[in-house]
């Protein structure tokens, strides 16, 4: 990474000798340092560097210097010159930032632009400014101008200037300005700026300027009509000094008009005044940006070269001191040139004789070259004609200026080339392949230029290179799919050589693998990757057995074997350090998170993932992240978010023009309109997705095929959507393809099921249910029990059903208690909670009962006490009461036979009750709710219950056994809004009073716990809704009233904080006739200090 900057660009360049003072403009700038930005912007010579570098220096203020350049080609180079310049501040700074862009060298699969990422990339680059900078931190980007044919340096600024810290503030010098939208800036007064009207030199200090440095006497009329002459221009007025008289002033009346290019005009006379020597140094010496003594020595073949430059210094004759930080040495120095003079000067030397002038082009390229520099080198052989050379180090330097992203860089070489030399290299083809496909992300135009590599190559034969080309020309077929992965199966069969290296080979055999999956040929494809690894376990390859360890996870998640599947991705997870595979990897954790119903660890891994894509955006990882995202709606059932991910999938796929990925969205939006409740018109999706299947696939075929009968079964129950269905599942088990195997058994018992084929219905439900628990296809089940909970409700024959029912029951109950879901999808999880359980109790704020949602009417109860019993049954561990215990608590004073009489009155209201109230419609319900034998009274076997006092209990389960304080924080508001009062109010018997007591204790530590967390979490205005919830029941809680007010307080409102207090102080006086409590009175005065 560090040889993609250049260090003296970021080193505050020497302030010139004998400047003056412009204290006017210094104070300006000394009064207006607070804001954002203060800009420059002045034609070249009026000082804006100078004046900067006097102000920040003399007012010793924390400041980076960029000394921006055209060739600083990306927003990303642009970022390392910053975080460098700034880390010259504190070597703390930017480790995050660049461990970030490390990643981005880390692997050579890059995708097109890289500029919208590093935009994403500022969000870590102001938190970590704002974690190491406390003080004001001042960037000076200097020359602006430089950059403004670059298209993104317009929302790179936009970022510096509007997402970046208070105290970060930027300084901009310009020669004019580049389209920047800074009118926000100035609506909010944050702008500074100095044009050339401020700068242009003033009388008194041109007066001043002549005197110490030229030794020349003006005033009065004499400075002012000379300066109103020279317009101010500070470099015009040096140039028109220094070819005067010695010690004599200009006589303006008699210098005739000048030339429109005052500089060029002035330049030549000062070059004109030089020695011839001196006049041939610079001249030869204007080609190198940066230079010192030895490298000019060793150029010109001289001895002089430090004199030189000690008389150009001494003479103020434009050159400038740069500090070479890269030299061991600190007293080291580096020269260059004011950027108008070298501009000047290059024009003079490119009139040189050519021969003359490619010779000095040929020794600079020498020179560096064996300096270590080789990209300088490689332009200067360019320029000298030779082009053979310059290709080869071409050659050595591609590799890690790929790694390293410089992409633009690249594509500028490869293109430097004349049309004949490239035309005939097979090397400049390949590299334009490369780029074309990473870069430009032209896959078509790619292939055209790989394939011109290959047949030049086969002119000189290099199987190295052949290798090379085969391996990138069958990642390509296999990114254009739908009939080529075949041609890339027949190129990859051609390499296998033994003539090739062990790697080499390797690399063929996860290709190979990697185009059997694509065509649906997974045992085939296994069989290729186990040899390459095998060649591994003896050629280790880190980044080879990364990619193959990804394969055989996606291999086994298309099997449906989910646990190894996982165990291949955390393999190559800790494979790789590369983003971009990570990227990948995370998303392929969230899709197999997904189907197995591990909805959190989906969720925690497309985090991760969108984490990772902010910090490198490209379409096609962006659509990889996107498609992730799609596995989590669709397999929890919110097939609106579906809806909407599969829309925006399709979009990026038909501007991606790949067809693989298009197959896939119309087959997402059909899914999703299936489930929606709309089979027609995800059968119009499906059709759509036809259109871009891969003909030689047979499984995406029977798959789609498969989908489409499933969207029938409803509508039309024919012979031929039976066919499809059972075609589907031979094959899948055929190709051990158990996931989709289970899906093709259940709409086979649907299909049965809806025909009143009840017995086959059942043989296949229950086949489904076997292979589902065994694999873990959760969400499968879940999705399905959501959309239809028929062939659910099927009189249950086996264990495995009713277990099953329970999972899913509570799998949907723990997805709606998850704080990621958005709020709609939460309230149709609750509404499906509420009307799928077939009794239904609460009891904090009140007890009521519903059957089948409906409510159990007042009026049913014949007897209080005959409620009270239900509630105290449906508390009890295990739902079950034996007579005695019953009696015991709601019958002693009576006598036994009466007791008897009454049980027996009791168990029947209770069932009338509960039978009434599921009688609703026209629908009567004969099932039974509770049971009475053995002297037992028990939930009848089946019937699934719900109670907020159980569901409360297991809520603070979870937050006992969660050690991740968010989670606990969501887990208890979930269980602190479920006690809308106090438990079985409104009863007194003594029992009810114990479980009252239980669940207000538990209560009041829940919202101590979630109140603490919430205020520590600087979330105040939720600190202050739930201190109120507690205070509503525990007025004098310690907890809830120091957090109240305290949050109050802090979140600005410290008058009613105040007055809280006030009530609270007024609270113990009136109810308990003390005052508050000294120690919390000391919180408060502590608070309010």
């Amino acid at each position: 990474m560090q040889g993609q900057i250049n260090y003296t660009r970021i080193v505050l360049p020497s302030t010139p000798v004998g400047i003056i003072a412009r204290e006017e403009l210094s104070l300006k700038l000394d009064e207006n340092s607070a804001k954002k930005l203060i800009l420059l912007n002045a034609p070249a010579g009026f000082g804006k560097s100078t004046l900067i570098n006097y102000f920040l220096q003399n007012k010793k203020r924390a400041f980076g210097w960029i000394r921006l350049h055209s060739d600083i080609n990306s927003s990303y180079i642009l970022l390392l010159y910053i975080i460098e310049a700034l880390r010259k501040i504190n070597i703390a700074f930017g480790k995050e930032t660049l461990n970030t862009l490390e990643l981005l060298g880390t692997d050579p699969k890059r995708i097109i632009s890289q500029e919208p990422a590093l935009r994403s990339i500022m969000n870590i680059f102001s938190n970590e400014f704002s974690s190491v900078f406390n003080d004001e931190i001042t960037l000076v980007l200097d020359d602006l101008h430089e950059l403004s044919s670059q298209t993104w340096l317009k929302s790179f600024i936009e970022q510096l200037l509007h997402e970046t810290p208070d105290n970060f503030k930027i300084i901009i010098t310009t020669r004019y300005l580049t389209d920047l939208n800074i009118s926000s800036l100035k609506a909010k007064r944050n702008i500074f700026e100095i044009t050339q009207k401020e700068l242009a030199l003033s009388p008194v200090e041109f007066s001043i300027l002549a005197k110490k440095l030229y030794n020349i006497d003006y005033s009065g009329d004499d400075a002012s009509n000379l300066v109103k002459y020279m317009g101010g221009w500070v470099t015009g007025i040096h140039l028109l000094l220094q070819v005067s008289e010695p010690g004599s002033k200009v006589d303006i009346e008699s210098s005739g008009a000048l030339p429109e290019n005052l500089f060029n005009f002035f330049a030549e006379e000062v070059l004109a005044l030089l020695a011839d020597d001196i006049r041939d140094f610079l001249l030869k010496t204007s080609f190198l940006e940066v230079f010192d003594a030895g490298f000019c020595d060793q150029l010109l073949n001289m001895t002089e070269s430090q004199r030189i430059i000690d008389h150009l210094s001494g003479r103020n004759i434009f050159i400038e001191t740069v500090r070479n930080t890269e030299s061991n040495n600190p007293t080291a120095v580096k020269y260059s040139y004011n950027q108008l003079f070298r501009g000047f000067l290059k024009e003079k030397a490119a009139a040189l004789p050519g021969m003359q002038l490619q010779e000095l082009y040929g020794d600079i390229a020498k020179l560096y070259y064996s300096n270590g520099s080789g990209e300088a080198a490689f332009e200067f052989y360019l320029l000298a004609g030779k082009e053979e050379t310059a290709l080869n180090i071409l050659k050595e330097i591609f590799r890690d200026n790929f790694q390293q992203s410089n992409f633009e860089k690249l594509w500028n070489y490869v293109s430097a080339f004349s049309g004949q030399f490239s035309d005939r290299d097979k090397y400049l083809h390949f590299y334009r392949g490369i780029l074309l496909k990473y870069y430009k992300g032209s896959i078509e135009e790619a292939l055209v230029s790989l394939n011109r590599a290959i047949e030049i190559d086969e002119t000189e034969p290099e199987l190295k290179f052949f290798i090379s080309c085969a391996h990138l020309k069958a990642e390509i077929l296999l990114t254009l799919g739908k009939g080529r992965i075949n041609e890339a199966i027949e190129i990859l069969n051609n390499v296998l050589s033994e003539k090739a290296s062990p790697l080499e080979n390797a690399k063929t055999y996860h290709l190979l693998g990697n185009a059997y999956f694509n065509i649906n040929k997974p045992d085939i494809s296994e069989s290729y990757l186990a040899k390459a690894l095998t060649i591994c376990g003896t050629e280790p390859s880190t980044e080879l057995e990364h990619d193959i360890y990804s394969m055989l996870g996606n291999i086994k998640i298309i099997k449906g074997d989910f646990v190894q599947s996982h165990h291949y991705y955390e393999l190559a997870l800790n494979k790789t350090n590369g983003l971009f595979k990570k990227i990948v990897i995370l998303g392929n954790l969230t899709v197999l998170y997904s189907r197995s119903g591990k909805f959190t660890g989906a969720w925690d891994s497309l985090i991760k993932s969108k984490e990772l894509l902010t910090k490198f955006r490209t379409p096609i990882f962006e659509l990889i992240v996107k498609m992730s995202e799609y596995a989590l709606w669709f397999e929890m059932g919110d097939y609106n978010s579906g809806l909407k991910i599969a829309g925006e999938i399709k979009e990026m796929a038909l501007r991606s023009n790949s067809s693989n990925y298009i197959f896939l969205s119309y087959q997402f939006l059909g899914e999703c309109s299936y489930y929606s409740g709309n089979p027609v018109k995800a059968i119009e999706f499906y059709h759509l997705s036809r259109k871009f299947i891969d003909e030689s696939n047979e499984a995406d075929e029977i798959l789609l095929s498969l989908l489409i009968a499933v969207s029938k079964i409803k509508q039309e129950l024919t012979e031929d959507t039976e066919t499809k269905l059972l075609r589907a599942y031979t094959y899948l088990d055929a190709i051990n393809s158990n996931y989709d195997k289970t899906i093709a058994g259940y709409y086979l018992a649907a299909y049965y099921h809806e025909r009143g084929n009840t017995d086959t219905a059942a043989k296949y439900f229950e086949k489904t249910l076997e292979l589902a628990s065994e694999k873990e296809y959760n969400s499968f089940l879940l999705r399905e029990y959501l959309f239809s909970d028929k062939l659910f409700t099927m009189p249950d024959s086996s264990s495995i059903h009713r277990n099953i029912i329970r999972s899913i029951r509570l799998n949907i109950l723990e997805l709606s208690e998850s704080g990621w879901i958005n709020n709609e999808y939460r309230t149709h999880l609750k509404n499906f909670i509420d009307g799928n359980y077939d009794i239904k109790m609460n009891i904090f704020g009140g007890v009521e009962f519903f059957v089948k949602n409906e409510p159990v009417a007042e009026s049913l109860w014949k007897r209080k006490k005959r409620k009270l019993i239900l509630c105290c049954l449906l508390l009890n561990r295990g739902n079950h009461l034996s007579k005695d215990r019953i009696i015991d608590l709601f019958f002693r004073e009576s006598s036994i036979e009466n007791s008897d009489n009454l049980f027996h009155q009791a168990i029947s209201n209770i069932r009338s009750a509960l039978k009434s109230a599921s009688n609703t419609g026209n629908e009567t319900s004969e099932r039974q709710y509770i049971v009475y034998e053995g002297k037992q009274l028990k939930i009848a076997p089946g019937i699934s219950i719900f109670s907020d006092a159980s569901e409360f209990e297991r809520l603070l389960e979870k937050v006992s056994a969660t050690g991740d304080t968010s989670v606990k924080t969501d887990l208890l508001k979930i269980a602190v809004n479920l006690y809308k009062g106090e438990a079985l109010e409104g009863f007194y018997e003594p029992w009810c009073e114990q479980v009252r007591s239980e669940f207000r204790t538990k209560f009041i530590k829940a919202c101590e716990i979630l109140l603490t967390n919430l205020f520590q979490a600087d979330d105040y205005e939720e600190a202050e809704i739930y201190s109120e919830k507690l205070l509503q029941s525990e007025p004098f809680n310690e907890t809830a009233n120091v957090i109240s007010i305290s949050s109050l307080y802090r979140s600005g409102k410290s008058v009613r904080a105040k007055e809280k207090l006030s009530e609270l102080r007024s609270l113990y006086k009136t109810e308990l006739n003390e005052n508050i409590p000294a120690q919390l009175e000391r919180k408060f005065s502590a608070l309010f200090e």
